[in-house]
């Protein structure tokens, strides 16, 4: 009776392995398949993550190139502006030595011009003030004094 004791449980052990064993695998499986589906899900979210990324990304980019275009003009224009600037300041600095040349002969002219030492008369009806004329040396040559 042992015997058929140990067959019948043998048996039953032949029977009942495989299907514990398809059932481990099945649960394996329906295990992978949930984790799967957690898996794909979350790789949806993150890829729309990523797309709004590179959306904001491509905006701050277009921005950037935007200001990036201000700033090459404005740039372009303060160089104009600095070529001007430095032109109108040599040319100022040419006039003012030229002043200052014109002054220095005109000093020298007079230094050594007896006329020039003389006093003008302060009466009004003199044609030195009222021609805006001015002698300076022989009475034939005559300069025109600017007003």
């Amino acid at each position: 009776m042992l015997s058929d004791h140990k067959h019948t449980l043998l048996d039953m052990l032949r029977y009942y392995i495989p299907l514990i064993f398809a059932a481990v695998i099945l649960f394996f499986l329906f295990s992978l398949y949930k984790t799967n589906q957690a898996i794909t899900a979350e790789n949806v979210i993150l890829k729309n993550s990523i797309r709004e990324k590179v959306e904001r990304i491509d905006n701050l980019r277009s921005r950037g190139d935007d200001t990036h275009e201000i700033f090459k003009r404005f740039a372009g224009e303060l160089e104009k502006y600095n070529s001007l600037l430095a032109a109108e300041t040599g040319r100022r600095a040419a006039a003012e030595n030229e002043s200052h040349r014109l002054q220095e002969e005109m000093k020298k002219l007079l230094r050594s011009n007896k006329c020039a030492i003389a006093l003008i008369p302060g009466d009004p009806s003199d044609p030195a003030k009222t021609t805006g004329r001015l002698e300076i040396g022989p009475a034939t040559e005559t300069e025109e004094i600017p007003k």
